[in-house]
């Protein structure tokens, strides 16, 4: 989703590691206007419509969560048949 509205960018659409960066850009400004680090996130779950997408998802994931492993943020990833939004292919919640 674009900041502050409920569209979805064009570059977005149809596309995992887009729409998970854009994801984890909006995560940033909402952990930024907290004064919050990501290094602060503690659990991370992730919901995907098909598990082929997995592997690019968690490429992006890991460029804002990188190792070492012993610092992330515990997370999982549930794959489930439709989300509330059809033209999205994950959807993250972090806390």
């Amino acid at each position: 989703m674009l900041p502050g509205t409920t569209e979805i960018a064009p570059e977005c659409e149809g596309n995992i590691a887009n729409q998970t960066r854009q994801t984890l850009e909006n995560l940033k400004a909402v952990l930024k206007a907290a004064g919050c680090p990501f290094r602060d996130v503690i659990f991370v779950k992730i919901y995907i419509t098909d598990m082929k997408y997995y592997k690019d998802m968690n490429k992006v994931d890991e460029e804002y969560f990188p190792e070492p492993a012993n610092q992330c943020p515990v997370r999982t990833c549930v794959a489930v048949h439709q989300l509330a939004r059809p033209d999205l292919l994950n959807a993250s919640c972090r806390r």
